[in-house]
């Protein structure tokens, strides 16, 4: 039983960590990045719960397995240490994979409103954008207008990106 005991405390207190730095980092997300409506319209809730879920199994779940009551203590820092590297490494991954699916605009698109995530734009197309839309925004979507061009190189242009997958909100131009 104690062996047990040891296992469950050590993964109890792993599992108390990880939920202190996942509520921290959806205050992040939720507030700056998806405010509301937008984390269930581009779907960062679902993200945000699959992060979280797998940091919150997998961190707790490993400490369970290495905290053995017959191991030294140096082994178990050592093995404890690379389990946290493994988990913040693979939290920051899964962050980064949420900010590039964050919306950015919210662009009016001739009858609709269309959600312009990160991972949506070129990086290299926004060099055609006006200045004031070239870097894309950390603290929510802006709400702009795409305009549909007038000329006729330019339409058939943007009807070949629109073919391509591009639609024209996402044309920074």
């Amino acid at each position: 039983m104690p062996r047990l005991n040891r296992r469950l405390r050590a993964a109890g207190l792993h599992l108390v960590l990880s939920a202190f730095v996942a509520a921290l980092v959806s205050l992040l997300v939720f507030k700056v990045w998806y405010p509301s409506p937008f984390a269930a319209m581009a779907g960062g809730l679902s993200l945000f719960g699959l992060l979280v879920g797998v940091d919150m199994v997998l961190g707790p779940a490993l400490t369970a397995v290495v905290a053995s009551e017959t191991k030294p203590i140096a082994e178990l820092r050592r093995d404890l240490v690379l389990i946290v590297a493994v988990q913040l490494a693979a939290f920051a991954y899964g962050l980064y994979t949420i900010a590039l699916a964050r919306p950015v605009h919210m662009a009016f698109e001739v009858d609709r409103l269309r959600i312009v995530t990160a991972a949506d734009i070129e990086p290299e197309a926004l060099r055609e954008a006006p200045e004031m839309l070239r870097r894309l925004p950390w603290t929510g979507p802006r709400l702009i207008a795409a305009v549909k061009p007038t000329d006729p190189a330019e339409q058939v242009r943007s009807i070949e990106l629109g073919l391509a997958g591009i639609d024209l909100a996402m044309q920074p131009r």
